[in-house]
């Protein structure tokens, strides 16, 4: 076949018939850059007004009148747009109204490919399906379920509640009691132990101590804390030991305390505290907390004091002398038990025909309640008699009443159980 080249007709009948209809098909934008209005789907181009949201409403189905002034509104709580007429004080709504077209189906859903304008805002909404949805931010949907975008004032303002709750109320430091000898910058025992005529005692416990009733015990010491990462620090004294004193800075030790004469279990407190800051969880809720929001911290030290219990076999009734034998140190012979309480459970009590049962205690820790044999015998009346003695404790010094409890026979208890409280 002959190859020719267009001539200048040939060509004018190219770019008219051929060229120029394809590109009259092509989306062209305006002088501002934008896409011509006519150039758009229907559905795009199809915006209507209303004038704000209504919670909720009563909606008439009857028409008003033609002549009636009427704004457009969307009630939410039925979700469909309705006519609202009247004054502020006095307002009615209608379902029928002359542009209802334009806004929603006969069944009342608003139509789907509306782009709805609240006049009020400029915020721009469409129907979702279930829900009015705000479209402004870019063309993407608002709302809280699976097939829209969160809102992100919400996600912003969550996320700051989050990291309040993690950062605000940071947990508080802890502190710790101890004595502190600014000679050595040593830490030695906050216990003195002395007995009834001021001898002292060995006493190494840096700890709380446990040690004999009879004796005097004197605390010395003082409480610090330490900025800790992680932890809020103190902001004053919460009671305690050394409610008035100053709150000591990081890392150094409080003012000392001294309290003597403790001849009593006894427990010595330190205690802060700092206001709790931004969101907390209070009783499973999230709140802001207030100027009465505190978190406090404690360190205890204690000191408890233990009793001397007699219990055994015996030739005579005790007296004086006798007990204060038992009470004697088991270097020098004694034989008592140091023990909480008065009560005890006794297992594999025998007596020979020549020996009486003895059970002794300080009088301080009251009366016995029961002595029961083998869980079934009750001893208390008729199995033992009472009396109580009056002995200066070989160890403390001091001058002690003791309730002791001796069987009437002897030879009485062969192997047996005794349940003493």
């Amino acid at each position: 076949m002959e190859k020719k080249f267009l001539d200048e007709t040939g060509l004018r009948h190219l770019i008219a018939n051929k060229i120029k209809p394809e590109l009259d098909k092509k989306v062209s934008l305006d002088e501002n850059g934008m896409i011509p209005a006519d150039k758009l789907p229907s559905y795009v181009d199809d915006v209507v007004e209303f004038e704000g949201f209504v919670d909720d409403a009563t909606i008439l189905t009857e028409s008003f009148g033609g002549s009636t002034v009427y704004t457009v509104v969307y009630v939410r709580a039925k979700k469909c747009f309705a006519a609202q007429t009247g004054l502020t004080q006095a307002k009615t709504y209608y379902n029928n109204w002359g542009t209802r077209e334009n806004y929603q189906e006969l069944n009342g859903n608003p139509y789907g490919g509306k782009i709805f304008v609240d006049i009020n805002t400029n915020k721009t909404y469409r129907w979702g399906g279930t829900e009015l949805v705000e479209i402004s931010s870019g063309g993407v949907s608002l709302g809280e379920t699976s097939s829209t975008a969160y809102a992100g004032d919400k996600g912003a303002q969550n996320a700051k509640d989050i990291q309040a709750i993690k950062d605000g109320d940071l947990p508080l430091v802890g502190l710790s009691i101890a004595n502190f000898n600014t000679s050595t910058q040593a830490v030695v025992t906050p216990w003195k132990v002395k007995t009834a005529d001021g001898t002292s005692v060995a006493c190494t416990a840096l700890g709380s101590l446990d040690t004999l009733y009879g004796y005097t015990v004197t605390f010395t010491g003082s409480y610090k804390w330490q900025e800790t990462a992680g932890y809020k620090s103190p902001t004053a004294v919460n009671g305690g030991n050394w409610k008035n004193k100053m709150l000591p800075k990081s890392g150094l030790y409080s003012e000392e305390i001294t309290v003597d004469n403790i001849t009593s279990d006894t427990t010595i407190t330190a205690s802060v505290k700092a206001p709790k800051q931004g969101l907390i969880v209070e009783n499973g809720y999230v709140k802001a907390a207030s100027a009465a929001d505190f978190d406090t911290k404690s360190a205890s030290i204690s000191v408890h004091f233990q009793y001397k219990v007699f219990a055994g076999a015996v030739t005579s009734a005790l007296d004086k002398s006798g007990l204060e034998e038992k009470l004697q140190s088991s270097i020098k012979g004694g034989s008592y038990v140091a023990q909480n309480g008065r009560g005890k459970v006794l297992t594999g009590v025998t007596t020979t025909s020549q020996q009486y049962y003895v059970y002794a205690y300080p009088s301080k820790l009251g009366k016995l309640t029961k002595i029961t044999m083998n869980d079934a015998v009750p001893l208390l009346d008729g199995g033992f008699t009472f009396k109580t003695l009056t002995v200066k404790d070989p160890e403390t010094g001091m001058q002690l009443e003791y309730n002791v409890y001796t069987s009437e026979q002897m030879g009485a208890f062969s192997n047996a159980k005794l349940d003493i409280a």
